[in-house]
């Protein structure tokens, strides 16, 4: 039987052990700043807007890092010579080849534009967060997101030996080069003129597109007139064409972004595809396509890598002084400024688009 002083002791009792609850709730339950803290670190992610292969550059981006608690974000640089990063016009301190860029990772989103300039060469490189506090506004589970966008290099890869092909014999009777010049330029001009020729003189079956990743086996069939190559066709013929002839190239592709919209995928430019070879230690454009040997700033200046020559085409105080070295079938490779062919002026303003992601595929073996 229960007695009134009874109730009351048990009241009493409950009401503490409530109350004890209620004040652990409160000082043990992490608030919503405190959970935001304890969100896993920022994954790292990179953008890259070129891929050199084998290096050429002066510096590359070696490594990039989050420290939320510290309010930064960190960059170390190799470099073989003396570099600035700025932001907003000031120069930020660089120790030994790193360097701590305040950042504010509490933000729901947020960002930071550096500029590195190497050699007389400026570099763009956007520093791009997205917080998981984001990702959850949009009903996605995943961390914060640091991403850096650059055109600078990711890192290193060591140079492969170039070396004469084992069909390298067949394919000079077949282009008509009785001895091959020694000088890598002189060699890359005397074949570039050579497998211009042989494609002049081939009648191209417009009928029907043909394609291998053997540019050498492709060159067979256009010159067969069993059909004809796009863009991607005659870069992979030339890649290949050059490699067996003792010159290391590339295909580089221009990749248009794509946009969806109401489901359906708008392409925003025409993509296209070129290539560049190896000369004197530096990547340099041509375009078979658009019968190009190569680009230099100025008559007798450097020739450019197609990186270079977006940047400059689009830059109304440089592109005036380009030269571009184009192939004819009366005068071989004859160095031209773009007002005096507007053809190729307007092919370059039709597929060398600033919005155009640059991709190298992988170096054939």
């Amino acid at each position: 039987m229960w007695h009134g002083w009874q109730s009351r002791r048990v009241l009493q009792i409950a009401l503490i052990v409530t109350g004890g609850v209620a004040l652990a709730c409160v000082i043990f339950w992490p608030s919503r700043s405190v959970r935001k803290h304890r969100d896993p670190p920022p994954q790292i992610e990179f953008s890259l807007l070129q891929q050199i292969y084998p290096p050429d550059d002066d510096i590359v981006l070696a490594e990039l890092s989050a420290d939320p608690a510290a309010g930064e974000a960190v960059l170390s640089f190799d470099a073989r010579v003396p570099f600035t990063v700025s932001s907003e016009g000031s120069l930020l301190p660089v120790e030994a080849g790193r360097l701590r860029v305040p950042f504010d990772f509490h933000a729901k989103e947020a960002q930071r534009t550096l500029a590195v300039v190497a050699a007389g060469r400026q570099y763009p490189l956007l520093l791009r967060y997205f917080s998981a506090d984001f990702y959850r506004s949009l009903q996605a589970k995943r961390p914060g997101v640091l991403i850096a966008t650059t055109s600078m290099p990711r890192g290193r890869v060591a140079a492969r030996a170039v070396r004469i092909g084992p069909r390298a014999g067949e394919l000079r009777a077949d282009l008509n080069i009785a001895r091959l010049e020694e000088e890598e330029t002189a060699r890359f001009l005397q074949v570039f003129n050579a497998l211009e020729a042989a494609l002049a003189a081939t009648m191209h079956h417009r009928g029907r597109l043909v394609y291998s990743p053997d540019g050498l086996a492709l060159l067979k069939e256009v010159r067969s007139g069993v059909g004809y190559a796009d863009c991607s066709g005659l870069s992979a013929i030339a890649r290949d064409v050059f490699s067996e002839l003792g010159l290391a190239a590339r295909i580089v592709e221009l990749k248009p972004p794509v946009h969806i919209v109401q489901g359906l995928h708008i392409q925003a430019s025409d993509g296209h595809t070129a290539g560049e070879v190896r000369l004197r230690g530096r990547w340099c454009w041509f375009d078979l396509t658009l019968h190009c040997a190569y680009v230099r700033q100025a008559p007798g200046g450097a020739k450019l890598s197609l990186f270079d020559l977006l940047r400059q085409l689009h830059d109304a105080d440089r592109r005036d002084q380009l030269r571009f070295g184009v192939f004819t079938k009366d005068n071989g490779i004859e160095e031209i400024g773009l007002g005096q062919n507007p053809v190729l002026a307007h092919s370059l303003g039709v597929y060398y688009t600033t919005d155009k992601v640059l991709a190298y595929p992988s170096p054939k073996d």
